[in-house]
């Protein structure tokens, strides 16, 4: 057993400089919220030590001094980490590389009295010819947006802060493990199987449960920059039939898997039954509210009526919010919600934590609310009603096309009429019934138009998805199931 506007023409600044003659950076890799292209054509070591030189500037204007920088196991990650050190080092920042680490560190690091901003090489559930950065300011504040763009406009006028930072290396990865580990402590050992996919969580994440007194079932837990079972993705539950398999053979009381970067998680029952992560949201809920009443829990646009619906029923405020992790970040960070989640897998919390979004972190929460019940996870679950739903369906269009159609798209439905509400928050998130609803949006992360239907039955559910499939069709948008 083996424990794996846009326009059709691209915006692009060419840049002339006396190491580089002539290099093409291709606008689109900076999205909503972090850096993501194709290696080595849109993001490789040139572009990357250009970023950091640009990230390095900003972070010296605010008076930021030291940063962490960490990577993921992609093969590009360890020259592109590397160059994008050299940037910043350049720059004056001085560097504390930490080698492979997880995105929920990175967060936990920007914390660190010591530390001004952290930066992670990553690009998380992409395909494995992608390459990414993300970018956390000091206690976790997200750079995307316009700043995002910011970067760019640096590169292109090469308007660089000079200076020579100071370079080592630590292993702080140790002192998060040692964090998270010091929040739990279970009354009796509890059997998980814990699914890494080769990915950066691999060597991490089960010394987390180990030290809180889980029994670990490792299932690909080892780095390998070859993903042989692919990029583990907790959205498309691409590694739930190995879970599910492992659970059963195993007989243990849970399975968990991770994204590549580990801030994302998907759970498995101990009968192999998966759930999303809008539907553990609820569990989630659920126990806050015995301590927090009446609290808000955020959700993206994605997530599951009948999940809203039930949160009420709790007593606690459901409030929904366009998918990203960094509008995530920013709520969660005002404390204007205690508990969130986006149907990507991403859940954060705010009780006796940072607001932001980490796998582990909640896998070891789950872990406890099932050691304090004494109850297995599909009992816990058999409370909560379900609606019949589509996953997430994934369109391909390409990254200069996709905001242009979903706003056209929207145009016609609000030009079409007759539904009963048309939530504008995130593309569009379109209520046909008093059960039944469909979205469809613009992937912030990646070259595809998002869609999602949910209804009181499947005949309702066929019905909503011939509706989206012929609003799509003049786009030679083809919606397969």
């Amino acid at each position: 057993m083996d424990r794996g506007q846009p326009s059709e023409r691209r915006k692009i600044c060419v840049l002339h400089s006396p190491e580089l003659n002539s290099m093409i950076i291709d606008r689109e890799i900076f999205r909503a919220y972090d850096i993501r292209g194709v290696y080595p054509k849109q993001l490789n070591e040139e572009i990357a030590e250009k970023i950091g030189r640009a990230l390095g500037t900003v972070f010296i204007k605010k008076g930021y001094k030291t940063v962490v920088v960490g990577r993921d196991d992609r093969k590009s990650s360890v020259s592109v980490s590397s160059s994008l050190v050299s940037g910043l080092l350049k720059t004056g920042c001085d560097v504390v590389f930490v080698g492979v680490t997880v995105e929920p560190a990175i967060h936990y690091f920007s914390f660190m009295e010591s530390i001004d901003a952290a930066v992670n090489v990553t690009a998380s559930h992409n395909p494995g010819e992608f390459g990414g950065i993300k970018v956390d300011y000091k206690n976790a504040v997200p750079l995307f947006g316009e700043e995002l763009s910011r970067i760019v406009d640096i590169i292109e006028r090469e308007d660089f802060t000079s200076g020579s930072g100071v370079y080592r290396e630590e292993d702080l990865t140790q002192k998060y493990i040692e964090f998270i580990a010091s929040k739990f402590r279970l009354t009796k050992p509890i059997k998980v199987v814990i699914y890494c996919g080769n990915g950066a969580t691999s060597e991490i994440y089960p010394k987390i449960l180990e030290s809180i007194g889980a029994r670990v079932v490792p299932l690909r837990c080892y780095l390998d920059d070859a993903f042989p079972k692919g990029i583990p993705d907790p959205e498309t539950g691409n590694f739930y039939p190995e879970l599910a398999a492992e659970v059963l053979q195993s007989r243990a009381k849970l399975g968990v898997g991770f994204d590549g970067d580990g801030d994302r998680v998907g759970d498995v029952d101990e009968k192999g039954k998966s759930y999303r992560a809008d539907q553990m949201l609820v569990l989630y809920a659920k126990d806050l509210l015995l301590r927090f009443p009446k609290s808000t829990i955020a959700m993206d646009v994605k997530c599951s009526q009948v999940s809203q619906d039930y949160i009420k029923k709790l007593g606690g405020t459901p409030l929904m919010l366009r998918t990203g992790r960094a509008y995530f970040l920013e709520i969660m960070r005002d404390k204007k919600a205690m508990l969130a989640a986006e149907l990507s897998g991403h859940i954060y919390f705010n009780e006796d934590f940072y607001g932001v979004d980490d796998g582990i972190y909640a896998t070891c929460k789950l872990l406890k609310i099932m050691d304090e019940s004494g109850q297995k996870l599909s009992k816990l679950m058999a409370e909560f009603p379900t609606a019949h739903s589509t996953p997430e369906l994934k369109i391909d269009c390409d990254d200069s096309k996709k905001f242009e159609i979903v706003a056209s798209v929207v145009r016609d439905i609000k030009k079409q009429g007759g539904y009963l509400d048309v939530n504008e928050t995130d593309g569009a998130r379109v209520s046909v019934s008093e059960t039944g609803w469909f979205l469809v949006r613009a992937s912030n992360t990646s070259p595809y138009i998002s869609v999602r239907a949910e209804g009181k039955d499947s005949i309702e559910v066929a019905n909503l998805i011939d509706k989206l499939a012929k609003l799509l069709a003049k786009y030679d948008a083809i919606l397969k199931i």
